[in-house]
């Protein structure tokens, strides 16, 4: 699991996440990295925090040349 410091700036955070995930892809060496779409209907913050970090982890993934998705969440 990776976290960061909630204390920390959103552009280190993203940093770290970024650096977080090439390392594991790398030791992983994974076919495929699926990430999870999710759905927030009230906190517009939380929900742009967490597309950013979808970004990074789809952007790492296409720069390692993994085949990546974006999945809907089934309720």
């Amino acid at each position: 699991m990776l976290t960061t410091a909630a204390s920390a700036p959103l552009p280190e955070r993203l940093a770290e996440l970024q650096r977080g995930i090439r390392a594991l892809l790398v030791e992983l060496q994974p076919d495929a990295v699926a990430v999870e779409r999710v759905f927030f209907q009230n906190n517009v913050r939380t929900a742009m925090s967490v597309g950013q970090a979808s970004g990074v982890i789809l952007a790492e993934s296409a720069s390692a040349a993994r085949t990546s998705c974006s999945t809907r969440r089934r309720r």
